[in-house]
């Protein structure tokens, strides 16, 4: 097997490093903001939902059971309220469906105020055709960033 090194120095360390500057630059202007997408934006709250009730099951149960009336009000007054919805989209990819991750911030707030705050990446597919987007699985933020393919 063959080895290849390369090497820079001078006006080609200048014109790799813009080469490189513009591509990510390209990457990060290409990300695009979905709060407006209400098929994404029902799908999102249904599976925000789905992942944040069991631990609310948790607290209820622990409430009921130490008889604190204020801590099943909180339960009961508890709601995710989605912040920001942001995705990224590869930039080479043109066939449908496309692998898109979203970034999503997300707050739950009771009656004491904010509970807790989090962003968090869900890898969804996405079919222009009539607008589907179908839930994949969680991702990570390495993947947000680097989704050109």
């Amino acid at each position: 097997m063959s080895e290849h090194n390369f090497e820079f120095s001078g006006w080609r360390a200048v014109a790799a490093l813009l080469a490189v500057a513009a591509i990510f630059g390209a990457r990060l202007v290409s990300f695009s903001d979905k709060t407006d997408d209400q098929v994404l934006m029902k799908n999102l709250e249904m599976q925000l939902l789905s992942e944040y009730y069991p631990d609310q099951v948790v607290r209820m149960k622990a409430a009921l059971e130490g008889k604190d009336d204020v801590g099943v009000q909180s339960v009961l007054d508890t709601k995710v309220v989605i912040e920001a919805v942001e995705a990224s989209s590869p930039p080479l990819d043109f066939s449908t469906p496309k692998e898109v991750v979203v970034k999503v911030t997300y707050s739950l707030h009771d009656s004491n105020g904010t509970i807790k705050r989090e962003t968090i990446y869900y890898l969804y597919s996405h079919g222009s055709m009539g607008n589907i987007w179908s839930y994949q699985y969680k991702t990570g933020k390495i993947r947000y960033y680097l989704n050109f393919i």
